[in-house]
């Protein structure tokens, strides 16, 4: 008998779910896509032309999880909404796979990591380094000792910021850079090294805008623990 295909529901469709998530959800041929959650109903249109199908469209996402069985929600969103709308589809005991941050407080990431145990609910960030084979491989390097004694680690990415859009207003998006993009790198470096840190300094420049447009993190093997 044929495994049977995970109803999705998503929230948020714009550019990031139709250019990262719709590729990769077709590609991978489990995912049955029953509906998708946006205010913006041309956004839902776009995407739901890049998915090739119909699915039912709702401007609200708790309309969405309400009117149809789903096994779980795929949110694409600002950041700042994450919370809101991860809790409201664990209460109704849906899975859920979220954007990073997963939220952009830390008690409320909590709430959410408790609430997924207690209803027995998968919750996932899609950070994706550690299926990269590079990453792998410098995991590997580092659980084996081959490289030594870790004493510390760098770690860059650029992205242009410049431009506009809700990631550049605080109330949506929470932070700037680092809480967005670089957050990969500390996903990555934690994974890799195993390490957990217990003391963090940061400096950040908004260079003229209203968040953090380059921002420098630092957590010496001093300030670490396995």
């Amino acid at each position: 008998m044929a495994k049977r295909k995970i109803r999705l529901g998503l929230i948020g469709c714009g550019g990031n779910m139709r250019g990262a998530h719709i590729p990769r959800l077709k590609a991978d041929g489990s995912v049955e896509l029953v509906a998708v959650a946006d205010p913006e109903e041309a956004s839902a249109q776009r995407l739901l032309e890049a998915w090739g199908a119909d699915a039912a469209y709702y401007a609200d996402y708790r309309q969405m999880i309400g009117a149809d069985a789903l096994d779980g929600v795929l949110i694409s969103s600002p950041h700042s909404t994450h919370y809101a709308q991860a809790r409201y589809a664990l209460e109704r005991d849906l899975h859920v796979l979220v954007e990073k941050p997963l939220t952009t407080k830390a008690r409320h990431a909590q709430a959410l990591v408790n609430l997924a145990a207690e209803r027995e609910r998968l919750l996932v960030v899609s950070y994706q380094r550690n299926f990269y084979p590079a990453y792998a491989y410098a995991r590997e390097l580092v659980q084996k000792g081959t490289l030594g004694e870790i004493k510390g680690v760098v770690a860059y990415v650029t992205q242009n910021w410049g431009g506009r859009g809700w990631r550049t207003v605080p109330e949506l998006a929470g932070g700037g850079m680092f809480m967005d993009t670089g957050s990969h790198l500390v996903a990555a470096v934690l994974w890799i090294t195993g390490l957990t840190p217990v003391k963090v300094s940061a400096f950040m420049d908004k260079r003229g805008k209203r968040v953090d447009m380059d921002a420098r993190r630092r957590a010496g093997v001093a300030e670490l623990y396995r």
